[in-house]
């Protein structure tokens, strides 16, 4: 079964990321800015950015992972935070672009994912 998260829409609930390059940890405290995209089922999109009016959706500095004898970084998004929160009911595929002082044009992360809103 594929991932797919949740999105809970006035709750706490968030999605915790450890960000992996050629299966070595990145620590996500080293980004600038994240991008999310949600496309829905028509092939719309809805835009939350860190850098803008979505910046307390995003959290890249708080939390942190042992992974691979190494502390590490770990991405948190909560859309439910976001200026405009996404639409509840709806199914949407998550595409996330990552930037860093080393790649400013922005890094698309690997695949988008399914997830639901409630």
């Amino acid at each position: 079964m594929a991932l797919r998260e949740k999105i809970y829409l006035n709750r706490d609930n968030a999605i915790k990321l450890g960000l992996t390059a050629d299966g070595v940890p990145i620590n996500a405290g080293s980004l600038t800015r994240v991008v999310v995209e949600l496309t829905d089922g028509d092939g719309n999109v809805t835009t939350f950015d860190s850098a803008g009016a979505d910046g307390n959706a995003f959290d890249w500095t708080s939390e942190t992972a042992q992974v691979s004898d190494t502390e590490t970084g770990i991405l948190v998004i909560k859309l439910q935070d976001a200026n405009v929160a996404p639409s509840v009911g709806d199914d949407y595929m998550m595409n996330i672009i990552v930037y860093d002082t080393l790649n400013s044009a922005g890094i698309n992360w690997d695949v988008a994912f399914p997830v639901q809103v409630i």
